[in-house]
């Protein structure tokens, strides 16, 4: 049986269960995400983008976990939302540059929302 959370706990999860899909998606199939962004999906881009997805998938398993633990280890959410905020941060930079297409900018929005939300969430519970 779930144990009983207030709709932000579940907030949390349902992040952190976004964020490994993601990334899931994106290791498996990289080159749907490079050609939204405009970008060649060459031997090299396509290891390191998989390799940024792993990365990804890992720090959204580390928020589930202590999400799904009621654990909420404040470490964890910190780094959790930092790096969703970094990630919104260079698909701003690459998009208004021009390195990558405009259509990246809705995932960087949701991610920066997220990584808000997380710090926030992080915030409240210390306070």
């Amino acid at each position: 049986m779930l144990r009983s959370r207030h709709w932000t706990e579940w907030l949390v999860v349902a992040i952190a269960v976004i964020t490994i899909l993601s990334g899931a998606v994106q290791f498996i199939v990289p080159g749907v995400a490079l050609g939204a962004m405009s970008l060649e999906a060459s031997n090299a881009s396509v290891f390191l983008f998989r390799f940024l997805s792993v990365v990804t998938a890992l720090f959204g398993a580390a928020l589930l976990h202590t999400a799904w633990d009621k654990a909420y280890i404040p470490a964890v959410l910190l780094w959790a939302g930092l790096q969703k905020l970094a990630g919104t941060t260079l698909i701003v930079a690459a998009a208004v540059s021009g390195v990558v297409a405009v259509g990246a900018l809705p995932v960087a929005i949701y991610d920066g929302l997220a990584g808000l939300y997380v710090l926030g969430f992080v915030y409240r519970r210390r306070g």
